[in-house]
């Protein structure tokens, strides 16, 4: 059987038409998924037939839905950093903040198709974006790959992300890529996910302001409602609870510090993987494991949607706003250095 097929698109854009690739993945034992090179687009994940995703139509989505965001996902604050004593201004898409690395960061550039992956362990594809020096105000030429693969023994989606300078590039920079897929396991397109069960691998959150800014701490989720590792739990029940300080927009979006477990080696593209589990989430008799190797993971309930609370997002990633905050983990990239990071998607039927 092909289990990648490639075919060219064009997609409407406001400034002109864009030409593009969709790629149709699968395993061959239950999992497919589709893929476009605008944004790195994660645009359909079918298990058994059954679509898990918000599927894409439009690109860009302007709520990044399945987009690759960088080149500094989720927030900056200020829109401005500074790095080995020069200041950097960036444009500001979300009030003073920058969100998802700007609003023509990774999600709205065109991917070149790298390479098609199709051995004996894997099926998937390479995509390839060289972000230039400047671009939405960030220093340094950054060559950044997005690997997505379905494993051909089980029904495990698994992506990963590679970003470097350019060769001969001497500015450091800074980044924080990650997939932003939507994820509603009912299988029902703009159903509530309120009878989704979540279960959240992270004795620890990051606390944040109205604009979602942290506080540079991280605390303690007990006795909260960012407990969420003890049993599965019933979103219905928890997201009227959950909201920003004025207590408005209920529903998470918070990152959450992700503990050490025993999910272990994961071997992808033949590189080892030690990764921990993030969530579990089930719906109905499909139950899918999120695990990476990425510190945090952005819990995002769709509070902004357009029909609120119809998806989950799982944006497994560092900390948000990490160039600020003095307690965090670096997202500086130097020179010689190589930053990459793997999640996997694991579904079954129970």
């Amino acid at each position: 059987m092909d289990f990648v097929t490639r075919r060219k698109e064009t997609r409407p854009s406001d400034k002109e038409d864009v030409q593009c690739e969709r790629i149709s993945i699968s395993n061959g034992i239950g999992l497919g998924i589709e893929i476009c090179n605008l944004g790195a687009t994660v645009m359909s994940v079918k298990y058994h037939q059954v679509e898990v995703t918000s599927a894409v139509n439009n690109l860009p989505c302007p709520a990044y839905s399945g987009a690759t965001c960088g080149r500094v996902a989720n927030r900056i604050a200020g829109a401005a950093f500074e790095l080995n004593g020069v200041n950097y201004k960036l444009k500001p898409n979300q009030n003073e903040n920058l969100l998802h690395g700007g609003t023509d960061g990774f999600h709205a550039k065109v991917w070149q198709v790298e390479r098609v992956i199709d051995d004996a362990n894997h099926a998937g594809i390479e995509l390839v974006y060289h972000s230039p020096d400047g671009e939405e105000g960030f220093p340094g030429s950054v060559v950044v790959s997005a690997k997505y693969l379905l494993s051909k023994a089980t029904n495990q989606f698994a992506y990963v992300y590679s970003c470097e300078l350019e060769e001969n590039e001497t500015k450091e920079t800074i980044v924080n890529v990650v997939n932003h897929t939507y994820w509603n396991l009912s299988g029902k397109k703009g159903e509530h996910i309120g009878k989704h069960h979540l279960q959240v691998n992270c004795s620890s959150y990051i606390p944040v302001d109205i604009d979602c800014i942290p506080h540079n701490e991280i605390a303690s989720v007990e006795n909260s409602v960012f407990d969420l590792r003890k049993s599965p739990i019933t979103l219905e029940t928890v997201l009227g609870n959950v909201g920003n300080e004025h207590g408005e927009h209920h529903g998470y979006d918070h990152c959450f510090c992700i503990d050490t477990n025993e999910y272990g080696l994961t071997t992808i593209d033949e590189h080892p993987f030690d990764m921990n589990i993030a969530a579990i989430l089930t719906c109905n008799d499909i139950r899918m494991t999120i695990a990476t190797t990425q510190p945090g993971c952005q819990i995002y309930t769709g509070n902004w949607l357009p029909s609120k609370h119809t998806a989950i997002a799982f944006e497994t990633q560092h900390y948000p706003d990490s160039i600020h905050q003095s307690k965090f983990p670096s997202i500086i990239l130097k020179p010689g250095e190589k930053l990459q990071h793997a999640t996997v998607h694991d579904f079954e039927t129970f």
